[in-house]
Order: C-alpha cells, then structure tokens, then sequence
C-alpha cells in the first residue's frame, strides 16, 4: 500500500506564522487571539474496493463579517473592500457562507456571486427572512457568518498529471470508465433507497477530471459538501492512503434534512463534521424535539435507520454491515444494545428515513 501525501502549503505555513506570533505576544504579555487548529485527515482509497469517506476538516476562513441586510436569499456583510464577484464560483475556488452566531448558526449555504456588498446564496428553498430556525439579526450587532472555500475534487485529489493519485482514465470512451479509478457523489436529493450515485467523476488522460456525464465539462472544481461523505472506487488492487490537511472548526455544523411525505422511504448520505469519534447516544441524531432517526415501533418493525458500511472488507457496492435503530430513547442493533457504539470520522454513514417526517436539523458540536 502506497501513501500519497497532499500538503496544503499556505495552511502549514500560515499555523506557523499563527505559532510565532503568539509567542511574541506571549513574551509581551498581550491578549493572544486563538486560532483553529490545525491537522490532517487520512482517507484510505482500499484496492479493489469502493471505499466510503468523508473529510471532517474545513479550509482556512476567507472572510468573517457581520449581517446588515437580510432578503430570502442574500445576506449584505458589513464588509469594505471586497471586489464583484471574488467569491463567485470558479474554476479556482467555490465558496460557502456559513452562519456563526444567531438561530442559524451552523447552517451552510453556496454563494452564487457577491456584488457590492450583497452575497447571492443557494439557499435551496430556504427563506431566509422566514426560516424555520428562527430570525436573522442584522445591523451592528447582526449574525455572524464566515466564508471558506468547499473542498473540491481537484483540491483534494490534485488536478498537476504528474501528482493525480487515482488511476487516470485513458479516453473520454465512456466504456473504459469501469477500468479506471472513479469518485462517486451521493444523491441527497432523490426520494427512494439504494440510489444511484448524482455524479461519477475520474481524471482523463489529457483532459482532467471529469464527469461521466458532462466528458467535455472541468469537473475539477465539483464541490465536496461538508458532512457529506463520498465514495472512491479504486479498481487498481493496491491501496492509495490521501492525506488531507486543514483546520478543525470552531464553529457548530447544522445539516438540514428534507421533509418526507408519508410512506416515502430515502437514504440520506452523512458524516461526523468534526475530527472526534461519537458515541451513537451522544450524536445529537435521537435528541430533541425533532429527531433526526424517529424511534421504531419494536425490533420486528423498524422504521429509520443508520447504516454503517463494511471498511475493512473488499468488494463493490457493498450492503451496510450493521443498522442501528431507536427504540424509545436507546439505541440498538439486532435487539443488541448499542447507545456506546461509536462513529468515526473519515468515513460516511446512511441515514435511512421511512416514513412521514417534517423537515429536521443535525446539529454537531465542535470539539471542546
């Protein structure tokens, strides 16, 4: 097995300039601003198999303002000297605001474009003057919200031909895509279980990432959602081990979940947002008024799930090895107990909805 390491450096280099300041205030004894933290995450491609995975790290903030002007779906930062369209999606970056402070703090959402002032988001239906986790502040004292960079196909898994760490694809022949190396994207937005990936994605041989859909399209900038795991399907027998390094969050991670019609069934793709492995009775997934996994009626009938998928085992499309459930308040798997059982990071889950459901909200915390 091969390791092949991505180093991101401005991060490292701007942890030690972050370092050698703060002994210098130290030495000086003056306030010392705390910045995040900053590690790795190793993703193992397994040869021969498709390996589900997520990446629990974000990129370094781009932009922290405040909200002074709020509409369905843009927010105004009061924010000086930021050019039209620096934040706009683009071949070199795509850009998500995520709220800080406030009732929707840690919600995300993608910025479309920003012109004077004003920031388009992709709200996907969400009205922000009426949202359903509360009110936006704005003024002088309004909500808090961050802007960072997605991490993307190309700046996760290199777009220079000599550093690509997946086995190229040799044509744009669609028929040879099953030979090669290839990153699946989940469908999130589909009703209906055991779907067929959104997006398949490998990089060809002099002409770069691309979708198998879209052969004449740069795929390199196709974003890599926070929380949402992703698969690779690495067909070459040998494992490929990717180290991705970036900083753990400060801030809460909040994912909405859609709203399922009565009799509906849907899987939906997720993943620890944080660095720190969770016990399933301390995931936030069961709590609340509005659970995100409602409780089944008994162990002969279930209703949602989480699924969790085999890491150590070769193969393709594999089936979930263990589905836990609720029953009351405790959680279970195959009439076991398992409120201890514990999620890792780095690696995706399944949420399986069945059933009537209003639309929810997973709330992570960060590290303390």
């Amino acid at each position: 097995m091969k390791t092949i390491y991505i180093i991101l450096v401005s991060l490292v280099l701007a942890a030690t300039s972050a370092l050698a300041l703060a002994v210098a205030a130290q030495a000086q004894t003056t306030y010392i601003a705390a910045t995040p933290a900053v590690g790795y995450s190793e993703l193992t491609a397994r040869g021969a198999s498709d390996s589900f995975v997520s990446i629990p790290l974000v990129q370094r903030s781009a932009l922290i303002a405040r909200i002074s002007a709020v509409a369905s779906s843009t927010v105004t930062l009061s924010a000086t000297g930021v050019a039209d369209g620096t934040y706009a999606p683009g071949s070199s970056a795509v850009y998500y605001l995520q709220f800080v402070s406030g009732k929707l703090a840690g919600l995300s959402y993608e910025i479309l474009n920003n012109q004077t002032g004003v920031f388009t988001l992709d709200t996907r239906g969400d009205d922000l003057t009426n949202h359903p986790l509360g009110t936006v502040n704005t003024g002088t004292s309004g909500d808090l919200v961050r802007i960072r960079p997605f991490w993307t196909v190309g700046a996760v898994f290199g777009t220079d031909p000599t550093q690509i760490l997946l086995d190229p694809v040799a044509s744009l022949n669609s028929s040879v895509y099953s030979g090669a190396d290839a990153i699946l994207l989940p469908d999130n937005v589909s009703v209906g279980t055991e779907k067929p990936s959104a997006k398949v994605i490998a990089y060809v041989t002099g002409s770069g990432w691309r979708e198998r859909s879209a052969a004449s399209t740069d795929a390199s900038a196709t974003v890599l959602w926070p929380g949402v795991p992703f698969t690779i399907r690495r067909q070459n027998p040998a494992s490929v081990n990717i180290l991705v390094v970036g900083y753990v969050s400060p801030d809460p991670f909040v994912q909405g979940l859609p709203a399922m019609d009565d009799g509906a069934d849907m899987d939906f793709a997720a993943s620890l947002a944080f660095p720190l492995s969770t016990a399933l009775s301390a995931s936030g997934l069961s709590s609340g008024n509005l659970p995100v996994i409602m409780p089944s009626i008994g162990d002969l009938q279930l209703g949602d799930l989480v699924l969790d998928y085999p890491a150590d085992r070769e193969g393709f499309s594999l089936p979930p090895d263990k589905r836990f459930y609720v029953l009351i308040t405790d959680w279970f798997e195959t009439e076991a107990p398992a409120d201890q059982y514990v999620l890792q990071p780095e690696v995706g889950y399944v949420l399986r909805f069945r059933g009537l459901h209003a639309a929810r909200y997973w709330t992570q915390s960060p590290p303390p």
